[in-house]
């Protein structure tokens, strides 16, 4: 005996023949949902007609299952539990009447139909009605994943190198549960870079995710697959919802150009501060020497020392600080380059924020590192003022209604607001009027910085957004 299973998808008719053993003989179409069904499902609908146990005289040989009989149908053992209620004669009547089912008694279809439904309820959801979100907990040699259906049900965690092999592997794992609506990755600034740009360019919504809460973890313990079930959890919620930073333009490039200014730069400080410390110590003969010159100066005559056998703390600490001086050198020579690279690419992408009042290359390379190569991340100017950590948190608690200072966001880009505000206060005439109305109102000048921050603020996210807008344009090719 054989069931033709019919399926009409958009006016197209699909079909399948399943044997009394559950196997697929024919299947036509092109339609992978319907394949899967059949691959998926065959096994419990064959069982409904299988010819092991037979009918009541009278009823024709068909075939007929006892109630709650386990069938053993070569891939595992199938369940069929049998209750005669209204939902079931109403589903064996909309089966019977469109069809469904050729060729079985009313019973032996109302029971194929049970066993698909209770498959349904009882296997793991496949790509046909499962949307899964995702959660990645990375790490520097290996990033582990977890997979969610809707419901918030755990489908499987596993493990994946950290390379390009293993992002393909990842994300084929993902689609192997259904449909990726959204993927939490953990550190996408660090070592989740790779998995969020490889993903982001297959077309996944990939979200931002905040390392886990510690009270849950000292309450609960820690590992990575919940780590990574935590990362999907908290984008499911809607807790966590920001866009990483697309990182593949030149606002990516200036960040990395400002990591080795800034090493430069310390190294430069720290070795002027040594400089200084050698000759406070040194003897008198080099103390008083450079005693009261600038570092530059003592840095032009200490580096042309010839080297000498050391037999006194005076060779010593000529020999030191021609190692110093040099060093000193080669940090400035760095500083010089970066900002040369820095001043050119800082221009060509953001033209209208070097020209705002107060806004330097050091300043403008600062805020877009902050803000990314992709404009669409910063949704409004509240939302720049809240990564920049200058939007008051409102602190209010019954009676008393009060705002509080931000101490978080990225204070290298509160910094550089900072620096424009000082540079306005100095220089441009409406900010200092400003400052005096308010002080005249009775507002401190720490609170009045405050509040020109966040102004400075909405005026650098218009300027970053135009420009970026227009960047992202120029490097969009035009379709043929």
């Amino acid at each position: 005996m054989r069931i033709e299973f019919h399926l009409d998808l958009g006016g197209t008719r699909y079909y399948t023949d399943v044997d009394r053993g559950g196997h697929e003989s024919i299947a036509s179409g092109p339609a992978a949902a319907w394949a899967w069904l059949v691959r998926r499902y065959a096994i419990k609908l064959g069982s409904a007609i299988r010819a092991d146990h037979h009918g009541p005289e009278g009823s024709g040989g068909r075939s007929v299952l006892s109630p709650n009989a386990n069938e053993d149908v070569g891939a595992g053992v199938c369940s069929c539990k049998w209750r005669h209620n209204q939902s079931f004669k109403c589903d064996l009547i909309e089966a019977r009447a469109r069809n469904l089912f050729t060729g079985l008694s009313k019973r032996s279809a109302a029971r194929a139909i049970h066993n698909l439904y209770e498959a349904m309820a009882t296997t793991t959801m496949t790509e046909l009605d499962v949307h899964v979100t995702g959660g990645v907990d990375t790490h520097k040699d290996t990033h582990v994943a977890a997979a969610l259906d809707q419901q918030g049900r755990l489908l499987g965690t596993e493990t994946f190198p950290a390379t390009t092999v293993g992002y393909p592997q990842l994300w084929r794992w993902l689609e192997t549960f259904g449909v990726i609506d959204a993927l939490g990755v953990e550190g996408t600034g660090a070592w989740g870079a790779g998995p969020a740009r490889f993903l982001t360019a297959q077309g996944v919504t990939v979200i931002e995710v905040r390392r886990g809460n510690r009270q849950h973890r000292r309450r609960h313990g820690k590992s990575d697959p919940t780590d990574a079930v935590s990362a999907a959890r908290s984008v499911q919620s809607g807790e966590e919802h920001g866009t990483p930073k697309a990182a593949n333009g030149n606002c990516e490039s200036i960040r990395l150009l400002l990591i080795a200014r800034r090493s430069a730069m310390k190294t430069r400080s720290q070795t002027a501060n040594r400089i200084y410390a050698v000759i406070d110590t040194a003897p008198e003969s080099l103390r008083a020497r450079f005693h009261g010159q600038p570092v530059s100066d003592v840095v032009d005559a200490a580096a042309r020392f010839h080297r000498s056998d050391i037999d006194n703390p005076h060779d010593a600490a000529k020999c030191a600080l021609r190692h110093l001086a040099r060093r000193w050198q080669a940090a400035d020579d760095e500083l010089v380059e970066l900002d040369h690279h820095l001043d050119r690419l800082t221009t060509n992408t953001a033209a209208t924020l070097v020209a705002l009042n107060g806004a330097g290359t050091q300043t403008a390379a600062t805020l877009l590192a902050t803000a990314g190569d992709n404009p669409n991340r910063l949704r409004s100017a509240a939302s720049f003022a809240a990564l920049c950590g200058v939007s008051p948190l409102d602190a209010s608690s019954g009676r008393q209604q009060r705002h509080r200072l931000n101490r978080g966001g990225d204070r290298q880009a509160n910094a550089a607001l900072y620096v424009i505000v000082i540079c306005r206060l100095r220089w441009h005439k409406p900010t200092q009027d400003y400052m005096n109305r308010r002080l005249a109102q009775g507002r401190t000048r720490r609170e009045i910085i405050r509040c020109l921050k966040l102004y400075v603020a909405r005026e650098v996210h218009r300027a970053i957004t135009n420009d970026l807008a227009s960047t992202t344009r120029e490097r969009t090719p035009r379709a043929a």
